[in-house]
């Protein structure tokens, strides 16, 4: 039986995002987190980078609980002007569309003038028991 993603939303399954059911609490201000709707975290590549003028990092989460059908986009954050790396965000959501039994991560992308410059090449996966209220997103250039 298949499930489209609008039949998993629907169904009854708790809310989250979660704390650990082994006790661990994830190390910054959680409340904080929570109430807020806010995931927060950094942008790094090796080294420190000077971006050229203009650049423009995107960030989105991304619900990748289905893994035959596209991802689903549940928030995305843009920051113009992004001097150089590593670099904070904050990116929001609602925390409302967070399940259990979802999976999700985090994507990015640094473009200037219409080129692709930096990308992330693996999935970096938020809420879970490490990646709770801050992850650390890496990002490669592109050749």
């Amino acid at each position: 039986m298949t499930l489209a993603y609008e039949d998993l939303k629907k169904a009854d399954l708790p809310i989250g995002p979660f704390p650990s059911p082994y006790g661990s609490e994830p190390e910054g201000n959680l409340f904080e987190s929570l109430v807020n709707s806010q995931l927060h975290g950094e942008v790094y590549t090796s080294g420190v980078v000077r971006l050229p003028k203009g650049a423009m990092l995107e960030l989105r989460l991304l619900d990748i609980s289905l893994g035959d059908c596209r991802s689903v986009t549940l928030s995305k954050r843009t920051i113009l002007k992004a001097k150089r790396l590593p670099m904070r965000f904050g990116i929001p959501y609602d925390r409302e569309e967070i399940r259990r039994a979802h999976t999700y991560s985090i994507s990015g992308t640094i473009h200037a003038d219409g080129r692709l410059l930096y990308a992330n090449r693996t999935a970096h996966l938020v809420f879970t028991d490490s990646n709770f209220s801050f992850v650390r997103l890496c990002l490669t250039p592109v050749d």
